[in-house]
């Protein structure tokens, strides 16, 4: 017996299925560092922040990639 949609979403690792029906992917690291320091001369002016953001596993990657693939399948069974 195949599970409901929903739970083959809730069952991979790094994806949350939130109440509204959107998905968010949780990555295992991130590090910020400053990449620009505010121009003191100019009130508004503020310091530029770089994210960086990475899958170390590639899990999150992994989990993207079914969720799609399931969307897929899903659109091309309704259509």
């Amino acid at each position: 017996r195949r599970l409901p949609f929903e739970d083959r979403i809730r069952n991979l690792p790094r994806l949350e299925l939130m109440s509204d029906g959107n998905v968010v992917a949780l990555f295992p690291l991130v590090r910020s560092y400053h990449v620009a320091e505010a121009d003191d001369s100019d009130p508004e002016a503020e310091a530029e922040v770089m994210v960086d953001i990475q899958d170390t596993s590639n899990e999150t990657a992994r989990s993207v990639y079914d969720v799609l693939q399931l969307i897929t399948f899903h659109e091309l069974k309704e259509s």
